[in-house]
């Protein structure tokens, strides 16, 4: 897909790889977040498309046709088409439009989407590109013959390896970058996968190399909740950390009732988030060296800001982590009650070294609420995008009532308090505009 779209400015194949090569460099390097795979696709589509008029403006800056450039070996040009040489002698604005219409098949409506522009200027654009001379002249315009001009051109049999070696060349010199810090659980730039998946797809990260979010819901025989991963409800995020010697990915999440086949008949909402996790070094994931059962060598958890981790975990929300490992990677699937009756808070989806019930322990409590993993405690926290209008915060206070756990979390200063006097107890009261007493006492 990217590397004709990039065709479209350009008349040699060996530029449009080189600029494919530098999108996907791009963002490798730069992380952009995206909300979803669709979003994905067009920052891809439009950053290809920018590139590769850059490259030709700069080559007429030089004076040097594109077509002397250095083609590598498998990357020849066939007669140029008529419609490919039409399509190339286009304003940029109107061959964009036309090859997604022509070439991808997308609607006006889907092309305004991509390239962030309006509805009516698709339209005008598609028109008016078609009424060029260099088209009205008898170029043989229709999307059969127009696709077969584009598939006729001849890159480079080894353009994938060769992009891969570059990839994984890149990730290797950054993560020995960052192995000479100290930083605690740092984030790495591992969107190598990410990156290889998109390209081998030669669209957007199509899971190639691992699977979507819809795809573990298929693998563990929920046809609802992949429907719901492919809805509009779902939110994809592929947010990458590392945790020791394996990169975790948090992939995606999506909230509602009856989107389940195992809660079908439950009509309270649930929210459901997906998480794989591979070996950094690329060593594969077997039965042998990672434990998937139950839930792997790790706790998959979510946490709330200014509520105590013992009182809203996956334990006390009713939830449940299903897993299994398919080439190499493990996958986790988190289903719990729902959590968008704390949107009004940071939600956190923790994941951290072994099977026990979150604790002060293993986390830390700040001052305004903010939860963290304690130095000692491998793993990694993402922050959930939950919608803040969705919020419940009565419903909120009732569930962790219900706990039997304090309403407000142990800061770490007040569990120095209490350390440091076993024998009392520490009570906290308020008064009517808000400030805090506490009275220590001998334990009964």
């Amino acid at each position: 897909m990217l590397l004709r779209i990039a065709m479209t400015r350009l008349s040699s194949p060996a530029d449009a790889e080189d600029v494919v090569q530098e999108v996907f460099l791009k963002l490798l390097t730069t992380r952009p977040h995206f909300r979803d795979l669709e979003h994905e696709k067009a920052w891809l589509i439009r950053t290809t498309l920018h590139r590769a008029c850059d490259v030709a403006r700069a080559a007429e800056r030089r004076n040097l046709p594109l077509e002397t450039a250095e083609v590598l070996p498998g990357g020849e040009m066939p007669e140029p088409s008529p419609i490919l040489s039409a399509v190339q002698a286009l304003p940029a604005k109107y061959s964009a439009v036309i090859h997604l219409y022509y070439y991808e098949g997308y609607s006006i409506k889907e092309i305004s989407k991509l390239l962030q522009i309006p509805l009516p200027t698709v339209g005008t654009r598609l028109s008016r590109g078609r009424e060029r001379p260099t088209f009205k002249g008898g170029c043989g315009m229709n999307r059969q013959n127009y696709r077969a001009a584009f598939d006729a051109v001849d890159f480079s049999p080894d353009f994938e390896e060769r992009t891969l070696q570059k990839l994984a060349a890149m990730r290797h010199a950054s993560e020995k970058e960052q192995n000479k810090m100290s930083m605690n659980r740092t984030k790495k730039i591992t969107l190598l996968a990410a990156a290889a998946v998109a390209l081998l797809a030669v669209t957007v990260s199509a899971a190639v190399l691992w699977l979507t979010p819809a795809q573990v819901a298929e693998e563990l025989n929920d046809p609802m909740l992949a429907e719901a991963f492919q809805s509009e409800a779902a939110v994809i995020l592929n947010e990458t950390q590392t945790v020791g010697d394996y990169t975790v990915t948090l992939m995606g999440m999506v909230s509602g009732a009856n989107i389940s086949q195992w809660c079908a008949d439950v009509q309270e909402s649930r929210t459901y988030a997906v998480v794989s996790v591979v070996r950094t070094d690329g060593t594969p994931l077997t039965e042998e060296n990672y434990d998937v059962v139950p839930c792997g060598a790790f706790t998959v958890t979510p946490l709330v800001s200014g509520y105590d981790p013992r009182a809203v975990n996956v334990f006390t929300l009713n939830g449940a982590c299903s897993s299994f490992l398919r080439d190499g990677r493990a996958y986790y699937v988190l289903d719990t009650q729902s959590l968008e009756i704390f949107s009004d808070h940071t939600v956190y989806l923790a994941l951290y070294e072994g099977f026990a019930a979150p604790s002060y322990e293993r986390f830390s409590l700040a001052e305004d609420g903010t939860v963290d993993l304690r130095d000692n405690v491998t793993g990694c926290m993402f922050t959930l995008p939950l919608d803040t209008h969705t919020a419940d915060p009565d419903a909120a206070r009732a569930f962790v009532e219900s706990t039997g756990i304090p309403w407000e979390p142990m800061t770490d200063a007040q569990l120095a308090v209490q350390e440091a006097h076993e024998d009392l107890e520490v009570e906290k009261s308020a008064d009517g505009v808000g400030n805090q007493t506490f009275l220590i006492q001998e334990a009964n």
